[in-house]
C-alpha cells in the first residue's frame, strides 16, 4: 500500500475522532448527560471493530487517558475500561461481525455495561460519586445510537475508499 492510500484510508477515521471529541465539550443540562451517549466511546468501537489494523487497544490506552485527563478522573480509569472493551473486540471481531447491526447492537449493549461497571468499581473504590442509573442509561442509549452511527461511519469510510 502506497502513503497515498495510507493517508487516505486515515482520513476517516481522524475526522471521525475528531468529531465525536468536539461533541464531547457541547455543555448539556446534567439531567440529559446520562441520555447522551458518549460517542468517542463508540467511534472507538467501530474503527477496532472495522479496522483492527489502524484502531486497536494502543488507540484504547490514547483515548482512555485524553478522557481521564477531561473528566478529571485518575489516571486509567477510563483506559483501563476501553482497552479490555477494545481488547473484546479484537478477540471476538470474526464473531460479531456476521451479527449485522442489530444483533451487534445488544454486543454494543453489553460492552457499554462493562464501561460504565468498571468506572462505576473504580469510582466507588476512589470513595467518588458516581449515578448508578448512568451506567444503564449509557447502554441502553449506546445500543440504539450504535445502528444509526455505525450505517453513517461506514457511508463516511466509503467515500474515502480508491
Amino acid at each position: 500500500m502506497n502513503n497515498f492510500s495510507l493517508t487516505k484510508m486515515w482520513i476517516p477515521i481522524l475526522l471521525s475522532f475528531l468529531v465525536s471529541w468536539v461533541l464531547l465539550f457541547l455543555q448539556l443540562p446534567t439531567w440529559f448527560e446520562w441520555l447522551y451517549p458518549p460517542l468517542i466511546v463508540l467511534v472507538l468501537l467501530y474503527w477496532a471493530l472495522t479496522m483492527p489494523q489502524y484502531v486497536n487497544v494502543g488507540s484504547a490506552l490514547v483515548v482512555g487517558i485524553f478522557l481521564d485527563i477531561l473528566y478529571n478522573a485518575p489516571i486509567g480509569e477510563n483506559a483501563i475500561a476501553l482497552i479490555l472493551m477494545t481488547y473484546f473486540v479484537a478477540e471476538f471481531r470474526q464473531k460479531i461481525i456476521p451479527l449485522g447491526f442489530w444483533k451487534t447492537s445488544v454486543v454494543i449493549f453489553g460492552l457499554m455495561l462493562l464501561y460504565q461497571s468498571l468506572r462505576f468499581l473504580m469510582q466507588g473504590y476512589a470513595g467518588e460519586y458516581f449515578n448508578a442509573w448512568s451506567i444503564l442509561g449509557y447502554a441502553i442509549v449506546s445500543a440504539l445510537v450504535w445502528a444509526p452511527l455505525a450505517t453513517l461511519l461506514f457511508n463516511f469510510q466509503q467515500k474515502f475508499r480508491i
